[in-house]
């Protein structure tokens, strides 16, 4: 953990990026101790800071934001309630949110990790604990932002013909396949429920049958490879990782694939 912490300090003080943390806290001197840690340990990250959710919207609107820190207790605001309600919004609603509070009780934690909090830590803040926490949710998002990429550049998708490109083969897909390889594509690390990609390919509030998604996704299996998309079972689909970053097990089974359509 130290090393890939170092790495990322490494990557920050060369200028490639700089993570974005916002406070959000009525109280000025955490704001000041975390930026004082931050600097002290050559951390790199940039610290914003909010005393309230007046400006929170904007904020959000004209910053890219890695974590978000939320005090529970506001000047007569609910923390709580402010990240539930960025939950329930598609555009933030990826962005981990640490609960910072004062309360300590068992049922506290479960309360505030049930309402949609990623993490919980206690009043006062044990600064190096903080950061460590910070570091693993920064981490997951390196190797999502990475494996996303990485199939960016496998699939080269054409959405005025509906094909897309893979390992030098072009395959032509129906409308509502190509949507879903491309959502699979798009967010690699995610489980897609069946109920979100038939709203994708069909509309909101569109009555299909249940098996109107299984169907599209053998038909990308079929063009693509047996085992590239990974069925969860009563959660949905998402793509095969391990098969998808092994160049010689694609090859195999797009020829497998081949030869089924063929026969």
């Amino acid at each position: 953990m130290e090393a890939i912490d170092k790495a990322l300090s490494f990557i920050i003080e060369k200028g490639i990026y700089m993570y974005k943390i916002l406070l959000v806290d009525d109280d000025v001197e955490i704001y000041h101790l975390i930026e004082d840690y931050n600097k002290k340990n050559k951390h790199g990250y940039q610290i914003d800071h909010l005393l309230s959710s007046k400006k929170l919207m904007d904020y959000l609107t004209n910053n890219v934001v890695d974590v978000i820190l939320m005090d529970w207790k506001l000047k007569k605001e609910n923390g709580l309630e402010i990240i539930k309600d960025l939950k329930s919004k598609e555009a933030f609603a990826h962005i981990p949110m640490i609960l910072l509070t004062s309360k300590n009780d068992l049922q506290d934690q479960i309360q505030g990790l049930d309402g949609g909090a990623d993490d919980y830590i206690t009043k006062p803040v044990a600064l190096k604990f903080l950061y460590s926490k910070m570091n693993a949710f920064l981490r997951k998002e390196n190797k999502e932002k990475n494996t996303t990429a990485n199939m960016r550049q496998k699939f080269l998708f054409d959405e005025d013909n509906l094909t897309v490109e893979y390992l030098g083969q072009v395959h032509q897909l129906t409308n509502k396949a190509f949507i879903i390889l491309k959502t699979l594509v798009d967010s690699p690390l995610k489980v897609h429920s069946q109920e979100e990609l038939n709203e994708l390919t069909s509309g909101k509030g569109v009555f299909v049958s249940k098996r109107s998604v299984d169907t599209f996704i053998t038909i990308i299996r079929n063009k693509i490879g047996k085992d590239c998309i990974t069925s969860i079972r009563k959660r949905g689909y998402k793509l095969n990782e391990k098969y998808l970053q092994d160049d010689s097990a694609q090859k195999t089974e797009q020829a497998q694939a081949t030869d089924l359509v063929k026969g």
